[in-house]
């Protein structure tokens, strides 16, 4: 009788310990996903100190097929006072991407020119309405929907 309870108890422990982990490593190990706390999607961190990645957007397309563009972008500037320049404009850099994508056409974003074509008109804009010097402009993701 004395082996059972013992046995229920170490196998109530070792269900205790099995659900403490994988709270503490769902949630709270690298941060919480959700909730106070939490961190955007593009809150990732880069290993490029000249890097600065933007929120994520969802915006409507003005024409063609895809109604909706999801992305994360990022963009590089060429170096730390240039980096220094972006992070100070990261807000308004943002806002000039969302006014950029929401005129874009979804057929076109589809290839990989039309890609392209939007990457170097951030960078043509960003350097004729805030004076910033983009080295690239980078997607993490990159969604069409209709």
């Amino acid at each position: 009788m004395g082996g059972y309870k013992v046995g229920k108890i170490a196998l109530v422990v070792v269900i205790v310990m099995a659900m403490t982990y994988l709270i503490y490593g769902t949630f709270f190990k690298e941060g919480p996903r959700f909730g106070v706390g939490a961190k955007p999607a593009s809150a990732r961190i880069s290993t490029d100190p000249l890097e600065t990645g933007l929120d994520q957007i969802l915006i409507n397309l003005s024409k063609g097929p895809y109604s909706f563009l999801k992305a994360e972008i990022a963009v590089k500037a060429g170096n730390r006072a240039a980096k220094a320049e972006v992070d100070r404009l990261r807000e308004p850099l943002r806002r000039l991407v969302l006014h950029i994508a929401s005129a874009e056409d979804g057929d076109v974003l589809a290839t990989p020119q039309g890609k392209e074509q939007f990457k170097e008109r951030i960078k043509q804009e960003a350097r004729q309405q805030l004076g910033l010097e983009l080295e690239g402009v980078y997607f993490q993701n990159f969604v069409l929907a209709r």
